[in-house]
């Protein structure tokens, strides 16, 4: 189960992050250059039940969720957004996602970029 609520008292900086161990792995994924010329959109606390403890998930301009550990504030991914993993943070909490989010995660889709 997963449980997701908004997160308006998390402070983060786009301009210092720190990756994990886990991140500095997939290289795959190594969007971080680009990630401070982005805008954060939202900010949403994820707690999946995961052994190392709840996320923050960072929701930027286009598309991008960043996920951190809440506990570390370490970044343990960077994904492409694909349309239904952005409703599904909104859902949560009974609101209409941002439509821009929307169109730049289904561009996500239809270019396969959601698989980098």
């Amino acid at each position: 189960m997963m449980i997701i609520k908004e997160n308006q008292n998390f402070h983060i900086s786009l301009d210092n992050l720190i990756e994990s161990k886990h991140m500095k792995q997939r290289q795959n994924r190594m969007l971080i250059e680009n990630i401070h010329k982005q805008n954060i959109v939202d900010i949403f606390w994820v707690d999946k039940g995961h052994p190392n403890g709840p996320e923050i998930h960072v929701l930027l301009s286009k598309a991008i969720i960043l996920i951190l550990n809440a506990r570390s504030s370490k970044v343990c991914t960077v994904l492409l957004a694909r349309a239904k993993q952005i409703s599904r943070y909104y859902e949560a909490i009974e609101q209409l996602p941002p439509f821009e989010l929307l169109v730049y995660a289904m561009n996500n889709e239809v270019h396969g970029w959601n698989y980098i």
